[in-house]
């Protein structure tokens, strides 16, 4: 694998850890405020695409999901 397959993968669970950890989207990457301050399950919505964000991070990491996981 390339350098630059293991610098998105690792970025992306990065991005995953720091929503999980904040229970919050990161709004530089994630603009969700567009949608107004009061989206109803916000916090579950984050911690969806925290899970999401992880699983495929390491799917691109893993050679067999590579393909799946950059989908």
């Amino acid at each position: 694998m390339k350098l630059g397959i293991y610098v998105y993968g690792l970025a992306t669970i990065a991005a995953g850890i720091i929503n999980l950890v904040w229970r919050d989207f990161t709004t530089s990457q994630q603009p969700i405020q567009v949608f107004g301050d009061h989206v109803p399950g916000r916090e579950l919505f984050a911690l969806v695409t925290a899970v999401w964000l992880l699983v495929g991070g390491a799917a691109v990491l893993w050679r067999r999901t590579a393909a799946a996981g950059a989908a």
